[in-house]
């Protein structure tokens, strides 16, 4: 009875706003002689909760490492943002990483596992939607989601009539100070990010890592996940290090606040080493 509520209410729930889910999203696996990359769980349309477990399978030759991310549906050509910290070894049905969706407002989403292979192959498996709800299920109705979805179009298209020069600059009031680790350190292990992040309006942070020499221009991966609350002197997030190659590393932390445009600020580079 439980199961039949439960399916009833995520269908209704579905058709009630008025997404629906284009062709890549609805595929949930990959498969070609070299590398496999699948998602068993959660499964399309599902009303999610709490921590989430992905659960799935990737392998591939020459894999340098994995993670998943999360949208809102219905924000076509929207960021992605890091709802998993990257793997680096195969996995076959089991769980990929665990998503932490209390830190979300109650809406539709959907998510994409990102897998890089070789030097700079990187491929990419769609999967959802999910119905986050943390809230009662009677919270979840045509009027809330109707109202979330108005209010995000509105901000996009209000975005993007302004010029970069015309766009709200909330860097001019983001507060940030990093105390550890200080740039050139020598770090190991997991490494706690200790500071401040401060700003009016402040939706999320979160930290990237990169290798230094391309941190002008290379690829950049998650060091830690969204982070959407004011942090004064204390810890910011955990830089797990021990799935790295020893070597020199660039961290940069992404800030959102207000409406329009992320803040990126390079935080330093550091020397990883776990083995020697």
């Amino acid at each position: 009875m439980i199961a039949y509520f439960l399916f009833a209410f995520t269908a209704l729930t579905w058709l009630l706003t008025g997404v629906s889910a284009p062709d890549s999203v609805r595929a949930n696996a990959a498969q070609s002689r070299f590398s496999i990359y699948e998602v068993t769980s959660p499964y399309p349309n599902q009303v999610v909760t709490d921590q989430v477990d992905i659960i799935g399978s990737v392998n591939s030759i020459g894999m340098r490492r994995y993670f998943v991310e999360y949208r809102q549906a219905y924000d076509e050509g929207g960021e992605w943002f890091p709802a998993t910290l990257p793997g680096i070894h195969p996995v076959i049905n089991k769980r990929l990483g665990t998503f932490n969706t209390t830190i979300l407002s109650d809406d539709i989403y959907v998510l994409r596992l990102v897998v890089l292979t070789g030097e700079d192959t990187r491929s990419t498996l769609a999967f959802g939607p999910i119905i986050v709800n943390n809230s009662p299920l009677a919270a979840a109705t045509k009027a809330a989601f109707a109202a979330r979805r108005a209010a995000s179009q509105a901000t996009a298209e209000y975005c993007k009539t302004l010029s970069d020069a015309d766009k709200p600059d909330p860097a001019r009031e983001i507060s940030v100070s990093i105390d550890a680790p200080l740039p050139g350190q020598i770090v190991s292990g997991s490494v706690r990010i200790i500071g401040t992040v401060e700003a009016p309006e402040l939706r999320n942070f979160y930290f990237e890592f990169g290798l230094e020499a391309d941190a002008g221009s290379g690829e950049w991966y998650p060091a830690t996940l969204p982070h959407v609350a004011t942090v004064r002197s204390g810890v910011l997030g955990t830089w797990t290090t021990t799935t790295l190659k020893d070597g020199n590393y660039a961290l940069r932390l992404i800030v959102r606040a207000g409406d329009c445009q992320p803040q990126q600020l390079i935080i330093g580079t550091f020397e990883v080493r776990n083995n020697s």
